[in-house]
């Protein structure tokens, strides 16, 4: 977590199609709709300990 929205490194993350003529209201709901199906897993991952943080970037299967 970091003090920017969105700044901190990615866990998990999905990709959406964004079309020519799409607004941010047009793509926020098929944002929310990958949010909401991968946002467990990524709870599961964390919670799972077995990651770091190297840089910036979110490592998993870290070994201490």
């Amino acid at each position: 977590m970091t003090s920017e929205l969105d700044g901190g490194p990615i866990v998990l993350q999905a990709s959406v199609p964004v079309l020519p003529d799409d607004t941010v209201g047009a793509v926020s709901p098929r944002v929310l709709l990958h949010e909401r199906r991968i946002y467990p897993e990524a709870i599961r991952i964390v919670l799972d300990g077995r990651w770091g943080v190297v840089g910036r970037r979110f490592v998993r299967e870290v070994v201490p």
